[in-house]
């Protein structure tokens, strides 16, 4: 990598190297920006490191926040073979402890086993008022469904990136809400997105009426409904309190936006100051 940066001279960095805490400091001494695939440990170590998919930190604040709705009382179930499983747990505890949300069951199971009862009645006999599943979308299913056959009736806050529109048909997922890790770029109710939008219609017109720009005659987005069938604000309600701080890195083409509640690097389109 110090090869690319100093012989090559490469302007940014874009990284799927599951090993980049390595070199990433190097990267940033050298004042390169890197573009992870996904946000690993490297993506914390430096304010040149913008990821372009979910931050596992904002994910699990998120998710925490959006289960607060329902309650205090918080279960989680995930994957023994999900190396960040425990580490979930743990960030959800931390941040639960500042949101006033207790985390009350918190199941390490396998994937492979081909019944979830026990998980299922701890659930029901622990007062919880909302659970979360890390699995595979398969195996997710089929716990939900399972405790959804004994009388479990609370609301799940679902992973966005894991939910398959398949699951909207199937009662035991009804009302819940999916929380994803990035704002929806067709939301102009959001603030930040409004923005963004607003950018792309002055610098970049043919975009906002394209599949890639996202434009609202072509995507639509899913709010949840509650229990009773009502409707209600998704939880990217939760990236509505952005502000811009608006500190140019390299080539003035990427910023750093910072949350009220937790900092988020992002990338823009354009590359305009401010946008």
């Amino acid at each position: 990598m110090k090869s690319a940066i100093t012989q090559d001279h490469v302007a940014a960095i874009v990284d799927f190297d599951t090993n980049d805490a390595t070199w990433i400091p190097y990267a940033a001494q050298q004042s390169v920006p890197v573009i992870p695939g996904s946000a690993g440990l490297g993506s914390l170590l430096s304010d040149d490191v913008f990821p372009v998919l979910t931050s596992p930190l904002a994910l699990s604040y998120a998710l925490v926040a959006e289960a607060k709705t329902y309650g205090t009382k918080v279960a989680i179930g995930y994957a023994a073979e999900i190396a960040g499983g425990e580490e979930e747990v743990t960030l959800s505890k931390t941040f639960g402890a500042g949101l006033g949300v207790n985390v009350v069951v918190a199941s390490k199971l396998p994937s492979s086993a081909p019944d979830y009862t026990a998980f299922c009645q701890q659930v029901k006999q622990s007062g919880a008022t909302s659970y979360t599943l890390a699995f595979a979308a398969a195996t997710a299913k089929k716990i939900t469904d399972q405790c959804y056959q004994q009388g479990v009736r609370i609301p799940q806050v679902l992973i966005g990136p894991a939910v398959p529109p398949s699951w909207i048909s199937d009662p035991a997922f009804k009302g819940d809400i999916a929380v994803d890790g990035v704002a929806p770029f067709f939301d102009t109710s959001v603030a930040g997105v409004a923005q963004y939008r607003s950018a792309l219609q002055q610098y970049e017109p043919s975009i906002t009426h394209s599949s890639l720009g996202g434009s609202p005659d072509v995507h639509s987005g899913r709010e949840g409904r509650n229990r009773n069938g009502t409707q209600r604000h998704s939880a990217w309600s939760l990236h509505r309190q952005e502000r811009n701080i608006g500190r140019p890195h390299r080539s003035g083409q990427l910023y750093v936006r910072e949350d009220h509640d937790r900092g988020l690097l992002v990338h823009v389109a354009d590359g305009q100051r401010g946008t």
